[in-house]
């Protein structure tokens, strides 16, 4: 019972770890204006695979060249796609996904640009997205309780011997 008891615990220790450095670090990366996004289509495989999760880095529009890879603001979207072109005279960016046939149809204003991604982390997405429905919410929720519940029980078993 001992050796189950210290499991737990670890176990415990090493969820609520990991739960506050995911939140220090996504309060403190969104404070200094970066952005974790989620990749939601395949334009941009297979670099950047549906389900993988991106860190945005605020960028100068003006400092973008050709090949960066950026997110911009499309409407109520975020968009990541590949520079193309950059208009410097008429502040504008040409961009086009990876695994798109030809360069997308609007150009980017330099006012519309989020920032530069500096990092993929494939497939991560899929738990973020899981996570932010209501189902996920739940299941987060229960496999808290059960833990709390594990140890509960250990512990009374414990003190009784």
């Amino acid at each position: 019972m001992k050796k189950f008891k210290a499991i737990i615990n670890i176990v415990m220790w090493i969820l609520s770890f990991f739960m506050l450095f995911t939140v220090i670090a996504a309060v403190a990366l969104t404070f200094f204006g970066y952005r974790f996004l989620c990749v939601s289509t395949g334009s941009m495989e297979p670099e950047y695979p549906v389900g993988s999760v991106v860190l945005v880095v605020p960028t100068q529009a003006q400092t973008l060249s050709k090949g960066d890879v950026i997110t911009f603001r499309s409407g109520e979207s975020f968009v990541t796609h590949r520079v193309v072109s950059v208009d410097r005279e008429n502040h504008t960016i040409k961009t086009k996904g990876d695994n798109n046939n030809v360069e997308d149809f609007s150009l980017v204003e330099y006012s519309s640009v989020v920032g530069r991604v500096k990092f993929r982390i494939k497939y991560i997405g899929y738990a973020a997205l899981f996570f932010a429905t209501l189902y996920g919410k739940i299941a987060f929720g229960g496999v808290i309780v059960f833990f709390i519940i594990i140890r509960v029980i250990i512990n009374h078993y414990s003190d009784e011997r």
